[in-house]
């Protein structure tokens, strides 16, 4: 019982961290691409 309970917290951590490095990739690669259009947002405030 307490094995099948180390798994389970073994994949939910692991799925944990694989969604955190794809968020982390998509908002750096947006953050790259759109450079311009954050400094165009500074500009309108």
């Amino acid at each position: 019982m307490n094995n099948k309970k180390e798994v389970i917290r073994m994949i939910k951590f692991m799925l944990f961290s694989i969604s955190a490095v794809v968020i982390e990739g998509i908002v750096f690669g947006k953050a790259t691409d759109t450079k311009e259009t954050i400094s165009c947002y500074q500009i309108e405030e």
